[in-house]
Order: structure tokens, then sequence, then C-alpha cells
């Protein structure tokens, strides 16, 4: 397949399962460097055609009349992942742009467990999706070796890669390209503080007795340490987290508090990467785009790191792939903090 994508390409649709990610910062960029081109961000529901329309973006509704018409006409789909489902009206030579979600060490796809939950959703498209995986989508890595790590875990041919950053981790940096002041997050006013921390811990099974009030037994402590340095901690739950009690209760206590904030998947914690001085890390593969984008502190926080091995098994060393001073437990959380 020759996977040249032609940047002359008139109709480029977006789409993901939210208004984030790669998708969202390159259709972002488009818009504002290549007005020429038709983008449309496909909505998946009407929560997300709404929040577009509140931007005053070019936006369509999944399965409507007029995006499948868009797709029988369109050169460019952008996602960032294996959609299960392409709309039947799809152009048959349209090139499909995976940007992906996240470059790391962790199995996907055909190198997760055969007992995973996601396992019959990653059968179910594989067997649909062959025929466009093959001829149609061209896939980016970040760089050679995760090229060969996507190759095993996905099953896309070498001719399908091609190599580049992550859109999301330069798009945002120089503050020119945005959708809220990025002075402010969630109403606080950044530069309020002189040192800003970031805490994005990946999904935990709850089934492996996995509990967020686990991992921040004392957000009191932090609190008092971050007041003498006038200092805030952002919270950043991975979306399967949300809904947990652990992390509604700590929510809770802290949601009024100065030097703590917490924000969901609303707030785009991407476009503020440029404000945040340390970040506080486990097996997320956030850890690659910070790095990516310039934050060059970090703390490796891994409480749980000998569960997490055994019941989550990474494909290469965590130790040796990631970096920081490692806090083994909150107390040296705290005191590297």
């Amino acid at each position: 397949m020759n996977n040249y994508l032609n940047i002359q390409s008139k109709i480029w649709l977006f789409g993901s399962y939210a208004f984030q990610g790669n998708p969202k910062a390159l259709f972002l960029y488009m818009l504002k460097f290549f007005p020429e081109r038709q983008c449309w961000w496909v909505a998946d529901n009407e929560v997300q055609y709404g929040i577009l329309k509140n931007y005053n973006l070019p936006t369509v509704l999944n399965h409507s009349k007029e995006c499948n018409a868009l797709f029988s006409q369109a050169d460019v789909y952008v996602v960032e992942n294996n959609r299960e489902k392409f709309p039947e009206s799809m152009n048959r030579d349209i090139k499909i742009l995976n940007l992906w979600h996240g470059v790391g060490i962790k199995p996907i796809e055909f190198g997760l467990d055969p007992e995973s939950r996601l396992s019959d959703s990653i059968i179910r498209k594989h067997v649909r999706n062959t025929k466009i995986y093959k001829e149609n989508m061209i896939f980016l890595a970040t760089s050679f070796a995760m090229k060969e790590h996507f190759k095993k875990q996905i099953n896309i041919d070498e001719e399908n890669f091609i190599t580049g950053a992550y859109p999301r981790n330069i798009v945002y940096h120089s503050g020119d390209i945005s959708t809220f002041d990025k002075d402010y997050a969630n109403g606080r006013l950044l530069s309020n503080y002189s040192k800003i921390y970031l805490f994005a811990p990946t999904w935990r099974d709850k089934e492996y007795g996995y509990d967020f009030l686990k991992l921040l037994p004392d957000l009191a402590k932090i609190a008092d340490i971050l007041r003498k340095e006038d200092g805030l901690l952002i919270i950043k739950p991975h979306p399967l987290t949300v809904n947990d009690n652990s992390y509604q209760t700590v929510k809770e206590l802290y949601r009024n508090d100065h030097n703590i904030l917490f924000v969901e998947d609303e707030f785009d914690i991407y476009e503020i990467f440029n404000k945040i001085d340390v970040a506080i890390i486990d097996y997320s593969s956030i850890y690659y785009d910070l790095m990516s984008a310039g934050v060059d502190k970090f703390i490796r926080y891994i409480p749980d790191y000998e569960l997490h091995m055994q019941k989550e098994p990474l494909v290469l060393d965590y130790l040796e792939y990631t970096d920081g001073p490692i806090a083994h437990n909150f107390q040296q959380l705290c005191e590297l903090m």
C-alpha cells in the first residue's frame, strides 16, 4: 500500500470517543493553518456534538445523513485507535490516519491476555475490519522501537507506518492553539502558584484490591507541604477511575482545598503540559507524553509495583524505561515533594 498521506486531500474527518487526544490536537492545528481544507469533527453522541458546537467548531453527528455524505467523499479519517465500526458509506479509498493514544510499555490488542475484558472487542474489530486495517490505515509511531512494538501487538504491516511526534505533545506548547484560557484550570489561576505538580495515575482493577484511597491515604499531609511552597497538586484520574467510590470520597473531601485541584476528562490536561513543573507518575503512558512535551522533573510513585507487575505485567522493564526518583510508599512521596 502506498502510505503517502497527501496534504492536498480536501476533506478531513476527525473523531474519537470524546473530544480529546491526538485527533483533537491535529484537528485544531488543521483548522488554524490549513483553512482551505474541509475539516470536520465526527461526534459520536449528542453530548460531544454539543461541546463542539459550543466551541463553534465544524462538527457533524455520527450516522447522520450529513455525516454519511461526508464519509462517502472524505479523503482522510483521523482516529486514535482501531475503531470497531466504520460507516458503510465510507469512501473505499479513504486514508485512515491512526494517531493512537499513547506510547508505552503496556501490552495492547493481541498482546493482551485472552481473559482480558477487552478480548471480545478486539476479536470482533479485527475480524470485521482486517481489510480496512491492511489497505486503508496509516499508523503513526513515535519511534522505531514503538513501531516494532505496534507491529507485534496490532498486526499492522511495515508499509502502513509513518514515524513522528504525537500532535497533542507539540500543538499546544506555544499557547497559540487552545480551547480555554491556559492561565486557568477549572477556575484556578495557575500563576498564583510557585510550583505545579500533576498526578495522573493509571487505572487499577478493583479485583486486585486497588483503591484510590490507598494511593493517597493522607492528602491533608500533601496539602500542608504544598501550602508551605505555595504549590498546587492537579489530580487527573484515569476515566475508568472517576466513578470509583474511593476516588469520589477523596475528591469530595478536598474539592475546595486551595492547593489541591481535581480535573477530569472535560478538562484537557494536555493543553497545560507546559505549566507542569513536576509530574508524579506510575505505569501510565502519560509519562512519555509529558516527557515529549518538555516536562523534565518526575517522581515515580509506585507503592503497588510488585502487585501491578504480577497482575498487569508490562512488555518492557518499567524501571529501565522510565526515569525519576522512586517513592515506594506514601511517606517517601511526601519526602520527595
